[in-house]
């Protein structure tokens, strides 16, 4: 994984695996293979340069303050699922972004994007993880 920042990775091993929940509270997926993206610099480069994701790995765009967040998927070769969370762990959206797409998708009210591979299903209504157990 070649990147132009270092973002912290953490796997299986002692790592918070970060669950999606749906509404009727079935767990939907487990992501043991979890990348943190915490400044302002790591958000902006997200998945470019990145290998396609597995259904295992999640990149968790982490801001300071909960405020609106907006995501491309401009300099990524590779489509993508963006699940946008609130504080309380519960999604505001859910963005499906094809490879190389460079128009921005904004939700007001968030605190953590998390984006995934495009398989994950829509219908995601919570996500836990070490920010929010």
């Amino acid at each position: 994984m070649k990147r132009g920042l270092v973002l912290l990775l953490l796997g299986c091993g002692g790592s918070t695996p970060v669950r999606f929940f749906g509404a009727d509270g079935a767990l939907l997926r487990e992501c043991t293979q979890v990348e943190e993206a915490t400044t302002s610099d790591a958000r902006r480069l997200g998945l470019s340069g990145h290998a396609p994701l597995t259904p295992r790995e999640v990149l968790v765009l982490r801001y300071p303050v909960v405020d609106e967040a907006c995501i491309t998927n401009g300099s990524v070769g590779f489509a993508i699922t963006a699940t946008f969370v609130d504080a309380d762990g519960g999604v505001v959206g859910t963005e499906r972004f094809a490879a190389n797409e460079s128009a921005a998708r904004c939700h007001p009210g968030v605190l953590d994007v998390y984006e995934t591979d495009v398989t994950l299903a829509e219908g995601v209504a919570r996500v836990s993880s070490s920010r929010r157990p």
